[in-house]
């Protein structure tokens, strides 16, 4: 456990910890990398490759969906 600020323990271990801050770093790097495939879905829908921006739209959905259990599982810490 650690001290908190105000001197009294908030039960958190290092562990507790390391996985609060990798939990976050990933919600946040997929959310990166979803901006990105939404950026190359309207390029390849502008150049006519409807079917390849729609697999890449899919895709977004399953990261959004992955995402918000990485929130979910972040608010059980």
């Amino acid at each position: 456990m650690h001290d908190g600020h105000d001197g009294h323990s908030h039960g958190h271990s290092d562990a507790q910890d390391r996985t609060h801050l990798v939990l976050a770093f990933t919600l946040e790097h997929n959310k990166e990398h979803a901006k990105e495939m939404r950026a190359l879905a309207e390029k390849l829908r502008g150049e006519g490759k409807a079917d390849a921006a729609g697999l890449i739209e899919d895709a977004i959905k399953d990261y959004e969906a992955g995402n918000a259990k990485f929130e979910h599982a972040i608010q059980h810490l």
